[in-house]
């Protein structure tokens, strides 16, 4: 059985501080996750977020964060820059 996995967007990016994450397919999407390079997880989303989620980075250190998108059977990783 194929799996159709949905499109993720982060936009924009590089950012100052605000990112927005959509997705074709919201239903899906069980959890988001953002970590710093280290794999320090720095914020978690669950269950009553919305899409366009806004992930708010302001006050973080400049550099590279992953988003990662967990659906129940697979995980998509995204990589973001603060400047």
């Amino acid at each position: 059985m194929e799996k159709n996995n949905p499109e993720y967007k982060v936009y924009p990016n590089p950012s100052t501080g605000k990112f927005f994450l959509s997705v074709s397919d919201p239903e899906r999407v069980k959890q988001v996750d953002v970590f710093d390079l280290r794999g320090n997880k720095i914020k978690t989303y669950q269950n009553g977020f919305g899409f366009p989620l806004e992930v708010d980075l302001t006050g973080q250190a400049k550099g590279s964060y992953l988003i990662k998108v967990s659906e129940a059977e697979m995980a998509e990783e995204l990589r973001i820059i603060l400047k």
